[in-house]
C-alpha cells in the first residue's frame, strides 16, 4: 500500500479514526449483513477505526483485522478492545511469508481500502485476496466514485485515491475465479459530493468450469481463417487475459483499447 497515505494516517490517527467514529454506517453494515456467511471468520483489510470490525463481532462474527497504519491500530485497540488481540499491521499485497496467507476465511472485506492500492500491486493483492477465501467464500469491496479535488491521483492531503470503475474491480476478479452477487450502490453517508459501490463476489471452486473461461476457448481456438470479427474477438480475449492494464478505463464502465 501507498507509503505516503499510511504515513498520513500514521500522523492523524486519532483525528481520522474519531471522525469514522462518528459516521453512522448502520444502513450499509446492515445490507452488508445480508451476504456474509453467518458466524464466519472474517479478514478485514483496511480496518481504519475498528468500527466495522466491532459491528461484526457484536453480531457473532470472528474478525481478524489488518491495517497498514500502526497508528490506526493503536487507536482502533483504545475504541474497540474487543479487537485488539487479531490485529495485524501489515500492508497489502502482504509479504509472501506473511503467516496470513497460510489461513482460511469464509470472507473478505475491503471497506474503502481499495483505492489505496498502487496499480502495480493490485494484481498480486488480488490473488493473495483469492488464496486465503474458501471456496464459496464472499468477498465485499467498497470504494467511491465522483472523489472531488483529486489530482494525479492524491488528494490534498496528499492520499493515494485511485477511484477504479467498478466494472474493471469486477473483471480483475472474475479473472481469478470469482462471480459476482451483487453491486450495492448508495450516496455518501457524510453529504459529500461523491458516491460509492459495494461490490459482492464468491470464489468460486477450481472444480467449476465459468462460462468465459469457456468462451474464450471457444473464440481463441477458432479457425484463423475466419472472419475479422472472430480475430477481433481473439484479440480482445488476449488482451482481457494477459495485457488488461493496457486498456483505458472509462467512468460509464466501458473500456477503451490503444490500436497498436
Amino acid at each position: 500500500m501507498d507509503e505516503a497515505t499510511i504515513a498520513y494516517y500514521d500522523k492523524h490517527a486519532v483525528t481520522v479514526s474519531d471522525k469514522y467514529e462518528k459516521v453512522n454506517m448502520t444502513f450499509i453494515q446492515r445490507k452488508l449483513l445480508c451476504y456474509l456467511p453467518e458466524k464466519g471468520n472474517i479478514l478485514e483489510i483496511g480496518s481504519g477505526s475498528g468500527r466495522d470490525a466491532a459491528f461484526l463481532v457484536s453480531e457473532g462474527f470472528d474478525l481478524t483485522i489488518v491495517d497498514p497504519s500502526i497508528g490506526m491500530l493503536k487507536r482502533a485497540a483504545e475504541l474497540h478492545p474487543e479487537l485488539a488481540a487479531k490485529m495485524h499491521c501489515v500492508s497489502l499485497p502482504f509479504p509472501q511469508d506473511n503467516p496470513l496467507l497460510k489461513e482460511k476465511f469464509s470472507a473478505v472485506l475491503l471497506i474503502a481500502s481499495i483505492m489505496h492500492i498502487q496499480d502495480q500491486d493490485l494484481f498480486e493483492s488480488a490473488y493473495q485476496i483469492k488464496e486465503v477465501l474458501t471456496d464459496s467464500g464472499i468477498l465485499a469491496i467498497s470504494s467511491s466514485v465522483g472523489r472531488k479535488e483529486i489530482n494525479h491521483n492524491r488528494d490534498l492531503l496528499g492520499r493515494l485515491y485511485i477511484e477504479r470503475p467498478v466494472a474493471q474491480i469486477q473483471l480483475l476478479f472474475e479473472r481469478l475465479g470469482f462471480r459476482l452477487i451483487t453491486i450495492l450502490h448508495n450516496q455518501d453517508v457524510q453529504q459529500r459530493e461523491m458516491q460509492w459501490f459495494t461490490i459482492i463476489m464468491e470464489k468460486i471452486g477450481e472444480h467449476i468450469s465459468r462460462s468465459l473461461d469457456e468462451i474464450e476457448t471457444i473464440i481463441s481456438k477458432d479457425r484463423k481463417d475466419t472472419t475479422y470479427k472472430m480475430a477481433l474477438l481473439r484479440a480482445l480475449c488476449h488482451i482481457a487475459q494477459r495485457e488488461s492494464n493496457r486498456v483505458n478505463w472509462l467512468p460509464t464502465g466501458d473500456v477503451s483499447v490503444p490500436l497498436r
